[in-house]
């Protein structure tokens, strides 16, 4: 039984109506489409509106309070998608940025 913690991953969180509309499920794809890419450097975090959240949500998430957009998506705690759905390519360089900043600058 192996005692080592699990290394950090950069967090994605995407916000959700339930039942998710055609948007939010765009959004899912795009985002679970990048998860696949770095399957041990990101982790998807899904919340759905009007429900409390199974985890804790990053500092930057839950700062925007009242004021998030449903369906949005978040990128080490910052807003990086809500109204215009962005290419799978623009989405990996935020990402590829972010994996490149390190863990120390991830949010938990």
């Amino acid at each position: 039984m192996s005692t080592e913690t699990p290394a950090k991953r950069l967090r994605l969180e995407a916000l959700l109506a339930y039942p998710p509309t055609t948007r939010c499920r765009e959004i899912l794809a795009l985002l679970k489409a990048i998860v696949a890419e770095y399957p041990d450097q990101v982790r998807l975090d899904i919340y759905y509106a009007g429900e409390s959240p199974s985890g804790m949500p990053t500092r930057g998430y839950q700062a925007l309070d009242k004021r998030k957009t449903v369906p949005s998506a978040y990128l080490n705690g910052h807003m990086i998608l809500c109204a215009e759905l962005p290419s799978l390519e623009a989405l990996r360089r935020e990402v590829d940025a972010e994996l490149q900043r390190g863990p120390a600058e991830w949010q938990d």
